[in-house]
């Protein structure tokens, strides 16, 4: 059985208090261990919990977990932050690719007959059958040969995308069952082709796209694996820049998905004992007078500060009713103290 404690103790500098230690051996078993371990660090820094002299203790400061806290969760809102950038790059491009290759070939089954090369290759029993080497009257180069494959294949060996294509599906009904490194394949390979769809001029040719397009499908795949990505400003500036090429303008696309009002979401789990396996931190009660029209509202909630206390409270609201609000306030929550003679 893992020894939690020990372990805790064996990423923390000398002489961590006991609490510290119990909270973060709870926390171990249930959190992303990249980001925890990085979080540490940036609390342990902050604390100048390893500037101290030799032979001396650090000092351990009162609020070093609620440190933790928020440097951890401050990663994962920065990883949820990538979320709407890789679903309107991916959904961009993937439409892209549906408008350019149905134009270029003059059909929404471009991919129809290397498909069904792809469906019998899938049979262990049945000989290999030699690729496409047209579509329709245009000749194709073994690099666009060889990308066209790979995208059919990716459809071929889906079984919900098979039952689209024998009901007649075109590509905007498949596209989505292909990977986004088949979609990048294509572009490259036939480039001198596809590069006049795009809505401007490309500043770059297809070998700084192909790096591009890979960054940006790299820091996705990761991401979706629950791994951090550094150099986010840069990502997004790469995405922004391969968005524009297909007439996409990344903030008014983002803006407009990430900050939408949408209800808030529902729970039917009480809280047990067995649920405490997150960082216990102390958190102040508020009160946030609201005012939605001509009436105002007064509701207790609880933060680490009074702008979380907003957050929450925003985070709790249905859509359509924060439409009509015109104003917030929020102040201390104040206990009443009663004196016994």
């Amino acid at each position: 059985m893992v020894d939690y404690l020990a372990m805790t103790r064996g990423l923390l500098p000398a002489n961590p208090p006991q609490d510290v230690v119990s909270k973060i051996a709870n926390f171990i078993p249930i959190a992303n261990h990249s980001l925890m371990l990085d979080s540490l660090r940036d609390a342990i820094g902050a604390s100048r919990l390893n500037k101290v002299k030799k032979g001396e203790l650090p000092k351990w400061p009162d609020n070093f977990i609620e440190r933790v806290h928020k440097a951890y969760n401050r990663r994962i809102a920065e990883m949820s932050r990538l979320y709407p950038l890789f679903n309107l790059f991916e959904s961009s491009y993937r439409s892209f690719v549906v408008q350019a290759f149905d134009g270029l070939y003059n059909s929404d089954r471009w991919w129809k007959e290397a498909y069904d090369i792809e469906v019998l290759r899938s049979d262990p029993h049945h000989h290999s059958d030699p690729c496409i080497a047209a579509i329709g009257t245009k000749q194709l180069s073994l690099d666009v040969i060889n990308a066209v494959h790979d995208f059919s294949r990716s459809i071929a060996t889906n079984k919900e995308a098979r039952a689209l294509v024998a009901n007649g599906a075109a590509t905007r009904d498949v596209v989505e069952y292909t990977k986004l490194s088949d979609l990048e394949n294509l572009l490259v390979a036939d480039w001198a082709n596809i590069k006049g769809a795009f809505a401007v001029d490309s500043a770059f040719g297809a070998a700084n796209f192909k790096e591009k397009f890979s960054i940006v499908r790299g820091a996705r795949n990761t991401v979706f694996h629950h791994r951090d990505v550094p150099d986010k400003a840069d990502l997004f500036s790469l995405a922004e820049e391969l968005l524009d090429l297909v007439g996409v303008h990344l903030k008014t696309a983002y803006d407009d998905a990430a900050l939408f009002s949408v209800s808030p979401n529902k729970y039917s789990k009480s809280e047990r004992a067995d649920h405490h396996r997150y960082l216990q931190i102390d958190r102040k009660g508020f009160t946030v007078t609201a005012r939605f029209g001509e009436k105002e509202t007064k509701t207790e909630c609880d933060g680490t500060c009074s702008g979380e206390a907003l957050v929450r409270y925003i985070g709790s609201q249905k859509a359509s009713r924060l439409v009509d609000l015109q104003w917030l306030h929020v102040e201390n929550l104040k206990a009443e103290v009663v004196v016994s003679p």
